[in-house]
């Protein structure tokens, strides 16, 4: 099982995220992270290969991506 993040469309009510976790738990995937709208609305989650369909057709999602480790290198990466 790999990583990734699930993002919901904007305006997506919470319960909507919430029922869509409980059914991946269900199905064998483990959720590792929330999201509460602030950036973004979703969740990380660990997910089985058989439950990716689930996500290319519910309706709420926006996007799912592989959950990676990003870096910087170099300069001074302060924000003002």
């Amino acid at each position: 099982m790999s990583s990734f993040i699930v993002v919901f469309k904007k305006g997506t009510a919470q319960d909507v995220v919430d029922v869509a976790a409980a059914q991946l738990e269900a199905n064998g995937g483990e959720i590792e992270n929330r999201y509460d709208g602030t950036v973004l609305l979703g969740f990380s989650a660990v997910v089985p290969e058989t439950y990716m369909s689930t996500f290319e057709t519910h309706p709420h999602i926006d996007y799912v991506e592989a959950d990676k480790l990003v870096s910087l290198k170099g300069g001074d990466c302060s924000i003002l």
